[in-house]
């Protein structure tokens, strides 16, 4: 996630924990609660996801981001999620910090 030139991400290594809904979603909403809490005046986020079904693209998903916004303590009252086209990343950012963070870690 991105704002005002800032990165929030996580990274953990897949031996640690899998990639599937429970763990995108854990690692979401405590960056989303982070940014909530850097930004309290922030009232909506716009989510950029890959159409990843069993990641991102579900019910879980809705019913998670739906349950932070209700129970925040902040001014945020929008969530929008929004999907790339499926085999294409348009979010050059995304791209961009990815490939610091792999520098990074090599």
């Amino acid at each position: 996630m991105s704002l005002n030139k800032t990165a929030y991400n996580a990274v953990w290594s897949e031996h640690q924990a899998g990639r599937g809904a429970n763990e995108i979603l854990s690692t979401l909403l405590k960056i989303l609660e982070k940014v909530a809490q850097d930004f309290s005046l922030l009232e909506n986020i716009t989510l950029w996801s890959d159409s990843c079904i069993p990641q991102n693209r579900n019910s879980i998903m809705v019913i998670a981001l739906k349950y932070f916004l209700q129970n925040n303590h902040y001014a945020l009252k929008t969530i929008e999620q929004k999907f790339c086209e499926p085999g294409h990343s348009s979010i050059q950012e995304v791209d961009s910090v990815h490939s610091q963070i792999e520098k990074a870690l090599s």
